[in-house]
Formats: structure tokens, sequence, C-alpha cells
């Protein structure tokens, strides 16, 4: 009920679906890479719902870690992960593409795009980091996305390679990382403020046509992202 108010308030909105939401009632880190457990089965299923009754365009995923993950504090508004036992890359992709073959059918089933996200690959391994571990994915899966996080390819330095991909980018998360300097983190998801740092955009011939996400923490004023938002539309 409360994803249909949302549906009904916003009725000229776009909407895509990403993370672990709706919340569920255990709280748990979503990791692909342990596989289609139940839990990450329901999370599956729970994003599709909410895509369904949105009419969302794309549902967005990590694609897991090379570690179990838990629960540490937050920073800005983001959770931040505990380091767990590892998960070997092979096991971890495994687990990774039984979630996409669930998932991909409930896409197409509902007419929108599924992508995986680009993170960064510290302070956990990502399953996925280099440009040629998606295309291996995507080889796999016909019609599986990218979504590019352009906060965290800055933050990896791996930006450029992933825009060789650029034919699968179904989504962008907008946020700037300026480096680590006293006061910021790796997690910091700060707001772009000229149209230089933008120049990435320029090289996404479809930029205007997917759906492009201002990702901020709290940390981050109204102000600010509302000239970051103007910035990106010139």
């Amino acid at each position: 009920s409360t994803v249909k108010k949302i549906r009904g308030d916003f009725s000229g909105t776009n909407f895509t679906v990403h993370g672990l939401f709706p919340p569920q009632e255990e709280k748990f880190w979503f990791n692909p890479s342990i596989g289609l457990t139940s839990l990450n089965k329901k999370t599956i299923e729970a994003l599709f719902k909410a895509a369904e009754i949105t009419e969302a365009k794309v549902v967005g995923i990590h694609p897991g870690f090379l570690n179990k993950v838990g629960f540490g504090g937050a920073r800005s508004g983001f959770a931040m992960p505990t380091i767990g036992e590892e998960i070997s890359r092979e096991k971890a992709v495994k687990g990774l593409e039984e979630v996409v073959s669930f998932a991909l059918p409930k896409a197409r089933e509902i007419g929108c795009d599924f992508a995986i996200e680009s993170i960064p690959n510290e302070p956990l391994k990502a399953t996925l980091f280099h440009a040629q571990d998606f295309q291996k994915l995507f080889e796999k899966f016909s019609g599986l996305g990218l979504l590019l996080d352009v906060g965290h390819a800055m933050v990896s330095g791996n930006i450029e390679e992933l825009l060789l991909l650029v034919d699968k980018v179904r989504e962008m998360h907008i946020h700037h990382f300026p480096g680590i300097t006293p006061g910021n983190s790796l997690n910091d998801h700060k707001a772009f403020t000229s149209i230089e740092q933008l120049s990435f955009l320029e090289k996404v011939p479809q930029v205007k046509n997917i759906p492009l996400i201002f990702e901020h923490g709290n940390d981050v004023s109204k102000k600010e992202i509302v000239f970051e938002k103007k910035l990106v539309e010139q």
C-alpha cells in the first residue's frame, strides 16, 4: 500500500528500483554472491513487485562481494559494512548468476530493464569490478544492463574502462568523488560543481534517454543538488 501511495502521489514521475526496497522486517545486507537464498529470492521478488506497481524503468542491484557482509555504523546516511568470511570468486560469480537467472525473466515480464551496478573494490572486494568481468556476464545473459555509478568509478579510477561498455548502460548514479582529503572518505557522495567534472556524460550517447539518479547523503544540501542537476541538464 505504501508503494502504491508513492506511485499515486508522484504519478508524473519515472521510477527506478534499487537495493533493498521495500525494506524487509529482517535487517540484512543483500549480497547476490551467496546465491539465490530464501532471503535473496524474497528480496528480488519484492524489488520487482515494487517495479511493477511503480512502472519502473530499471531495477538495479549491486553485484555482490567476495565476503559475507554485515552492518556496521553509518556515514552521511549510508550504512557501512562489516567484513565477514571470504567467498571465492568462482563461488561468488556462480551465486550472482543464480540471482540474475531468477531476476532477468521478471524484468522481461513487466517490461523494465535489469542492471548490475558498478561498485568500488574497497573496502569490500566486488564480485564484478573490471569491464571484462561485466562483459562475461553480459555475454551469458542477453538483455542484462549496466548501472554505471560514476562516483564509485571515480573512487576506483576505472570510469574510462567501464565506458567501454557504454552500449550496456541502462541507468547512471550521479555523484562526485573529489578524492581522499581531510574529512572525506571512500563512501562520500558529493555533488558535482562544474561542467568540466561532467565531461564523461559526452561519452554516453543515450544519456537523455536513461534514468540519471542524483545519489547523495545527508551531508549534501538541496541547493547543491539543484545546481548539480542544472549542470547535468546543460
